[in-house]
């Protein structure tokens, strides 16, 4: 193995892979109950499932998956195509979001080059440019963990070829205006691709909405992503597509899997995008639940930061003082043995705080009832404060 392992690129020898985190079926195993017993508030899924109508639908179209699926997918582009405005040759489908972040830095990354990203973005952003040898450069952040454009400007050299953006941002949740984004691509060189991460886009308020759509005919260098894993509530299915000028998009074919999209995943996806109705009832859920999760939590002494997307960044830093420990991992252990599965944030140097995603109302109101218990069990053990 020795013989072997010595060949491994070097970039990719000290690369940790992705932490999914903890599945309902491991959890629900551990602890010996159900896995309707488990409360999970870590991955911003749909809470409220699937729409309906996709679930009646998808059921036909399982007869089908002797065949190989439509490895340019069509149909589904052009429900996207109707959707946006843009042609169907401006469309890149991928397995999810991350597949088409994953093709961007196969086509635009190598080494000697770099990308940039907030501190506290998206762990995908790195691993995607470390995965493709380029030279990850970390930005600092605003004082309320949001990207600061400044900084990305002052950052960019001769060697930049990406520059990830992710808005509303995750894990902080922040966002940054059509007008900031505009501003920003008005400075930024054409020769580098921004690449605009909207996985939650759906989830912003009317008066939050920005058509960044409309800005791609006027920066060819400008790359938006969506997701079908958030709002439209098919994260298990994988699919997501990203947006770009003509080129751009004909050389990241170039480097995709073909067949990298599923045929229920694509049927399911034109399904989705046809309720809409479904979409806005997740928005307004959304929004209802997380302001009861957010007072919930005040109401503990416990600081968040505004979030425009379905989870919520809390502070515990707070509950307890001179801890030796990083507080959110124990927190999340503790949690974990009450059933209810969160998020830590220790890998962007959070150690006190939790990613909580936005459940349905009985979850949150289950995890509000167990988080003080969570917090006496860390207070009550002398080994940890």
């Amino acid at each position: 193995m020795n013989s072997i392992s010595k060949h491994v690129v070097p970039w990719i020898k000290n690369l940790d892979p992705y932490n999914v985190g903890k599945p309902i079926q491991e959890l629900a195993k551990t602890l010996n109950v159900s896995e309707e017993k488990i409360v999970k508030l870590a991955s911003n899924e749909n809470p409220l499932g699937m729409s309906p109508k996709v679930h009646s639908k998808v059921n036909n179209e399982i007869i089908k998956i002797n065949r190989y699926p439509d490895s340019n997918s069509t149909s589904l582009k052009k429900a996207i195509s109707d959707l946006h405005g843009v042609t169907v040759n401006q469309i890149f489908l991928g397995n999810g979001s991350n597949d088409v972040l994953e093709c961007l830095a196969k086509t635009f990354l190598r080494q000697g080059t770099s990308s940039l990203y907030s501190k506290y973005s998206f762990a995908v952003y790195s691993l995607a440019t470390i995965s493709s040898g380029a030279n990850s450069i970390v930005v600092p952040s605003t004082k309320n963990l949001g990207h600061d454009l400044s900084a990305f400007l002052s950052h960019i050299s001769s060697d930049t070829k990406l520059i990830f953006i992710a808005n509303p941002n995750n894990p902080t949740g922040s966002f940054i205006s059509r007008d900031e984004i505009k501003s920003f691509l008005n400075l930024v060189d054409e020769s580098i691709l921004v690449v605009l991460d909207e996985a939650y886009y759906e989830y912003l308020d009317d008066l939050d909405k920005t058509n960044s759509v409309d800005l791609l005919k006027d920066y060819p260098n400008l790359f938006i992503t969506r997701s079908f894993s958030k709002a439209y509530g098919l994260a298990g299915l994988r699919v997501g597509y990203g947006l770009g000028n003509e080129e751009v998009i004909s050389f990241m074919n170039s480097v995709r899997q073909p067949f990298n999209v599923n045929c229920l995943a694509q049927m399911a996806a034109i399904f989705a995008l046809e309720d809409q109705d479904f979409v806005e009832m997740s928005r307004i859920h959304n929004r209802q639940i997380m302001l009861e999760l957010v007072n919930g939590l005040s109401s503990l002494g416990i600081k968040t930061l505004h979030s425009r997307g379905n989870f919520v960044l809390a502070n515990f830093g707070n509950q307890i003082k001179h801890t030796k420990h990083s507080l959110g991992i124990k927190l999340f252990e503790v949690l974990l043995s009450l059933g209810v599965i969160t998020r830590p944030v220790t890998n962007y140097d959070l150690p006190n705080y939790l990613r909580i995603s936005v459940g349905t109302e009985e979850e949150n109101k289950y995890f509000l009832k167990v988080l003080p218990q969570a917090l006496d069990l860390i207070h009550s053990n002398s080994n940890y404060v």
